[in-house]
């Protein structure tokens, strides 16, 4: 399944939770790019902000690196934020600066890691957000090896309770 495809399909699932809802299409998608256009995609990110007042981000992988990097440069300002398959091993050989972005990072945050997630383990998650405001944070361990996460029904689960709290 493509990104596009996942974040649309978890979108539907998640569509009892919020109000309003826009998915940031990225422009590496639809060309033969393989890495984000981080700074491209923060000034779209950023006209979207600017439409909402109380928002949650949802994001995987390159998603949350955008995230983190908007709000470490004050251009979001998200409520709260659920992040699933958080990819820092990836940021660093890609030179995004993650490790700094993390330090500045306030924002109450679900995280859903695999425990053996090739871009980041769930063990290298939880020593990475110890850099950070750990009271801000909560992390889920998934099982699984991979970066796909078709845990669909359990990220529709733990998203309920962490959005409705």
């Amino acid at each position: 399944m493509s990104n596009k495809e996942w974040i649309e399909k978890i979108s539907d699932i998640l569509d009892c939770f919020f109000v309003k809802k826009k998915i940031l299409y990225y422009k590496h998608w639809g060309s033969r790019e393989n890495i984000i256009d981080i700074d491209y995609e923060l000034n779209k990110l950023q006209k979207i902000d600017k439409n909402f007042d109380d928002y949650v981000i949802f994001a995987k992988s390159a998603g949350i690196l955008l995230t983190m990097k908007g709000v470490f440069e004050k251009k979001i300002n998200p409520q709260k934020c659920v992040f699933v398959g958080t990819p820092v091993s990836w940021a660093r050989k890609h030179g995004f600066d993650a490790d700094s972005w993390i330090r500045e990072f306030h924002v109450p945050s679900l995280f859903i890691q695999h425990n053996k997630d090739p871009y980041f383990s769930s063990d290298e998650l939880s020593k990475f957000l110890a850099k950070g405001d750990l009271s801000k944070f909560t992390i889920v361990l998934l099982k699984g090896s991979d970066h796909d996460y078709p845990e669909f029904d359990e990220i529709h689960s733990l998203v309920r309770e962490f959005v409705v709290k």
